[in-house]
């Protein structure tokens, strides 16, 4: 993904997201595989043949992938916590938000199958495939338009637009809310519309990230920023899975815990935003 902003700059969010695109295929496959591999194989070789492919795959894309401009003489592309000191904050705001992100996006990536399941639901791979599938879409459009409108306007547009879903789709799906059962309509429209809006999660992040540095700095600014962002996709779950057992298995706090989780992104990526160019709603940035 980091080689990517390398060769694309007026076009670079168009780019980044028709790359992306790659990962959502390979939700769509992967999960609809699963639901195959388990019951014939079950679980230790399912995620071997899982780890064959990934093998595969990593290293035609280690082979294929180049660098358009060379590397700094003795320097390494490395984490360099320096960069933070830029004076406006921006970039350790857009962190904190991509940090929020990572910890919202793999919520519904993990628990959808489980959540249908408990709800009396048997197709939650199909809808997991559902939402992959609008992802692909997701992670392409909306960097189309951040070329056109702005980068970071764009994130704000899309990770508000997670949280309006979140809350107004997944949460009153929940029985601990409605007091009724789960309908398979509602699961498939947030599905859908969730899986749209959160795949600007994997492919504006790293523009955003770019349209604070100069192009020859981008991969130390994305080593940084990711070195922080990493510790967030370890422990989001877990901190989902906790809130589900002391909620005693009702899925309507990890909703709220991910809910909120889009309304620090959005929060920070909105203040990234003010640091760089003011409160100017048609600025295109």
């Amino acid at each position: 993904m980091a080689a990517i902003a390398h060769w694309f700059y007026k076009k670079r969010g168009a780019a980044t997201g028709l790359g992306a695109t790659g990962g959502a295929v390979g939700g769509v496959i992967f999960p609809l595989s699963l639901q195959r591999l388990f019951p014939e194989y079950g679980w230790a070789w399912s995620c071997r043949i899982l780890g064959f492919i990934y093998l595969f795959f990593c290293i035609l894309a280690v082979l294929l992938t180049r660098s358009r401009l060379p590397p700094k003489k003795g320097g390494t592309v490395k984490p360099d916590f320096r960069i933070f000191n830029d004076g406006t904050g921006a970039l350790a705001l857009v962190t904190f938000g991509t940090w929020f992100l990572e910890w919202g996006l793999f919520i519904p990536l993990s628990y959808i199958p489980e959540y249908a399941s408990a709800n009396g639901l048997s197709n939650g791979f199909q809808i997991l495939a559902i939402l992959n599938a609008s992802s692909f879409f997701g992670r392409w459009a909306p960097g189309w338009v951040a070329d056109k409108i702005g980068r970071f306007n764009t994130m704000i547009i899309t990770a508000s637009s997670c949280l309006i879903v979140v809350l107004a789709f997944w949460l009153p799906a929940g029985r601990a809310i409605t007091g009724g059962q789960v309908t398979q309509p509602m699961l498939i429209t947030f599905a859908v519309l969730f899986g749209f809006f959160s795949g600007s999660n994997i492919s504006l992040t790293p523009i955003c990230v770019g349209q604070l540095c100069q192009t020859q700095e981008y991969g130390r600014y994305y080593a940084t920023v990711y070195t922080i962002v990493a510790v967030g996709s370890l422990t989001g779950l877990p901190i989902a899975g906790a809130v589900l057992s002391a909620t005693g298995g009702e899925f309507w706090g990890v909703i709220v815990f991910c809910g909120m989780c889009y309304v620090f992104a959005f929060a920070a990526f909105a203040a990234a935003r003010v640091r760089k160019c003011g409160w100017s709603l048609t600025a295109k940035w």
